[in-house]
């Protein structure tokens, strides 16, 4: 899952969007019905959303960027998984890239056909897309460049990584065959 979070209240700023992802083993990724609303300085209200979307789609990893207001969010995240008994990972995504880079980095996932969106749940997304730079907003987007980011292990072909073992924080671990012991277990 990916989040890309505003809290400003007024009626043109950025939406708060929370983009899940699937990955099947051949390592495309398919983009899911997601939430784009303006939850305001409500962190609890973005926190339980993300945890109705956990229901939903049972996903393995946030990632939130580490700045600003979205700090609090993965902090919230990790309070809240003992009470709620749902658990996974958190990735605070920092990143030198500038918007431009991260966007485009989307575009030979497309090109090579390993980025599908879905069908009837993504028109936000598109438009956005295609109108990059000169959309209104951008939040869609940078919100599956976000998914992608922590997903991007399982978004590669098994054979290329070897082994590997995922941390409740959601770092990937490789090992040789050698080396699994109960220890590592």
């Amino acid at each position: 899952l990916g989040v890309d979070s505003s809290t400003r209240e007024s009626e043109r700023a950025d939406w708060c969007v929370l983009m899940p992802i699937a990955v099947d083993s051949a390592g495309r990724i398919f983009q899911l019905p997601f939430v784009r609303e303006r939850f305001g300085k409500d962190i609890h209200r973005i926190v339980s959303a993300i945890f109705e979307l956990h229901k939903r789609f049972r996903f393995k990893v946030v990632g939130v960027e580490a700045v600003q207001a979205q700090v609090y969010i993965a902090g919230e995240l990790r309070r809240q998984m003992q009470e709620r008994r749902a658990f996974f990972g958190i990735k605070e995504l920092t990143s030198n890239r500038g918007k431009d880079d991260k966007i485009y980095s989307l575009q030979p996932r497309f090109g090579s056909k390993k980025l599908f969106l879905h069908p009837t749940e993504s028109e936000h997304l598109r438009h956005e897309l295609v109108n990059f730079p000169r959309a209104r907003h951008d939040d869609c987007p940078d919100a599956l460049f976000l998914a992608c980011e922590v997903s991007w292990p399982r978004a590669r072909p098994a054979r290329e990584l070897g082994p590997q073992l995922v941390t409740p924080g959601g770092d990937f671990i490789g090992y040789a065959k050698d080396d699994w012991n109960w220890k590592i277990a």
